[in-house]
């Protein structure tokens, strides 16, 4: 089983991103990713209760959303302490992100072989638990010989981003500004390429149908340099004229993304197994080329949109206080999320959808932040120098 708006309410923004891309909290981020988890727990509900996977299809692009967001995040947490030397540098970063990843990820881990001592669910678990514990289980998608349980399907991604964490400080410590600048723009640009390369040598194997193709490509890590350096360039570059014409930036782009989208729904409308829901982005598909320039597309989106987020005195649906409110913990939600709803569906497999939804939304979230407050904070205590936003 595999599986903007734009328009901001402004007082007027600031004219250099220096002054507003300081440490302060910006709680419009925490609700960016509470919107993207409770994307992803209705999407993984439908296709746990059998719904066709490209219904509500484009829903995967609120991983690219985390994607973006830890490109810029981890870019400033670095970019801070570049005055230190290689050993602090280093020990305090990792440091803190040992504390806030590991102990919920690895707690749940426990939790999965606890349930299979138990009950020798879920099946296969032994062969894919070595690349669970070393965050590499997203390279398993080049094996078609493994099947993928909803427990620990949507780990790939928590993968890709440890394997970011492990490279981009060095990159960060060792350039300088301007060569850093250059290798965010060559990565964006190279992204789609390697895109397209992949798929070719991965078609030329005839080991994989088409959809394995596209999960392969979605879990590969180099799929998504453009979303981490997209997000990265928010941290370094200069963008204050970006930011003095950020409403008509905001709007053209958004413009352009919609028209995209209608073109590429109504090329996929006469084939089988493209909902109209999935809004012209099915998951993970090769047809009209979409590995290619979508990925780009939806991460310099939601580029746009976290600029619009961390320059300008925003207000709007990211400042709702409950999505700001699950944002905060949406890092534990998200690991423990298919867990609860896999239980939900098995446990009352025939009540209607919206109380499926429902149930499976409400015991996630409150889940994940029983989590958060009472497990993790026990270790965010001891990090260095953060502040909550500074938390992917």
């Amino acid at each position: 089983m595999r599986y903007f708006v734009f328009y901001c309410n402004r007082s007027y923004m600031t004219s250099e991103l220096n002054k507003i891309n300081d440490s302060k909290y910006i709680g419009s981020l925490d609700g960016l990713r509470g919107v993207g988890v409770s994307l992803v727990i209705v999407y993984h509900t439908l296709r746990i209760k059998g719904f066709d996977p490209s219904v509500f299809g484009f829903a995967w692009v609120a991983v690219q959303m985390f994607f973006v967001q830890s490109g810029y995040l981890i870019t400033k947490i670095l970019l801070d302490k570049k005055d230190l030397s290689l050993g602090p540098f280093m020990r305090i970063f990792y440091w803190n992100r040992a504390l806030r990843i590991f102990p919920a990820y690895f707690l749940y881990l426990i939790f999965l072989s606890l349930i299979f001592v138990i009950a020798t669910i879920p099946q296969g678990f032994l062969k894919v638990l070595p690349y669970l514990l070393t965050y590499t289980y997203n390279f398993t998608r080049f094996d078609p010989s493994i099947e993928f349980h909803p427990f620990f399907v949507h780990l790939w991604s928590l993968c890709v981003e440890e394997q970011f964490y492990l490279l981009w400080p060095f990159l960060i410590f060792f350039l300088n500004e301007r060569a850093i600048k250059y290798l965010i723009v060559i990565l964006v640009i190279a992204s789609p390429f390697l895109r397209l390369w992949l798929s070719q040598l991965l078609t030329d194997t005839n080991l994989f149908d088409e959809m394995q193709i596209g999960e392969a490509i979605y879990g590969f890590t180099f799929s998504h340099l453009d979303a981490f350096a997209s997000g990265a360039a928010l941290a370094i570059f200069n963008l204050n004229f970006v930011i003095k014409h950020l409403r008509f930036i905001s709007n053209a782009f958004l413009t352009l993304i919609i028209l995209v989208l209608v073109v590429n729904q109504l090329a996929l409308a006469d084939k089988a197994g493209f909902h109209w829901s999935g809004l012209g982005l099915p998951l993970a598909s090769l047809r009209n080329y979409q590995h290619v320039w979508s990925y780009t597309l939806v991460n310099f989106g939601f580029a746009v949109l976290t600029l619009n987020l961390i320059s300008v005195n925003y207000n709007g649906m990211f400042n709702n206080r409950f999505f700001v409110f699950v944002g905060k913990f949406a890092y534990s939600t998200y690991i423990i999320h298919f867990f609860i709803i896999t239980a939900v569906v098995k446990l009352a497999p025939t009540i209607p959808i919206f109380v499926t939804l429902s149930g499976a939304f409400v015991i996630s979230h409150t889940t994940g932040y029983l989590s958060y407050q009472f497990i993790e904070r026990r270790f965010l205590k001891y990090k260095i120098g953060t502040t909550l936003n500074k938390t992917p």
